[in-house]
């Protein structure tokens, strides 16, 4: 393959079981976000081809324009909150069964992944963003946050991801 200049690509988000874009209307370096599982896809091509790259490759600019992308999906953001809003490539902790974590002074959690079925307890997130004490996430799923702490209930196993310091 030849370099191509990119001089318009797509941002893409939906489930893991939905049909990823394809044709002539998807862009070279297009991405794509599952939001129940936190991958990223890039395509090198017109969408015929899907290839995963990991969450420190992206930095891309994610803008969700104030409609839930699915009924199942909890994204209670604004489009000022999600307008160049960048992922970073910080560190991450886990958390299995009942307790609370914190991240590093001076940052804050920005993605909360469930690898098992898990009930929040209690959440202190930054002013504007969603809290979802007492919501129980399925496995597998995930959301953006701003919060600098998480407390988990007995059985559930977490994911959180820091923003870089």
């Amino acid at each position: 393959m030849a370099v191509t200049l990119i001089k318009q690509t797509n941002l893409y988000i939906g489930a893991s079981t939905d049909t990823k874009p394809s044709g002539i209307s998807v862009k070279t370096g297009s991405k794509f976000y599952e939001y129940n599982t936190g991958k990223w896809y890039i395509t090198y091509n017109d969408g015929t081809n899907w290839i995963e790259i990991s969450d420190d490759t992206i930095n891309a600019n994610l803008q969700i324009n104030g409609t839930d992308v699915s009924a199942s999906n909890k994204v209670h953001v604004s489009d000022s909150d999600m307008l160049n809003y960048s992922f970073a490539t910080g560190k991450s902790q886990k958390q299995k069964g009942a307790g609370t974590i914190t991240p590093v002074a001076g940052t804050t959690f920005y993605k909360i992944q469930f690898h098992d079925s898990t009930t929040i307890n209690a959440m202190t997130v930054v002013s504007g963003w969603a809290d979802y004490t007492g919501d129980t996430m399925p496995a597998g799923s995930s959301f953006v946050t701003n919060c600098t702490s998480i407390e988990i209930a007995a059985g559930g196993f977490i994911t959180a991801y820091q923003r870089s310091t």
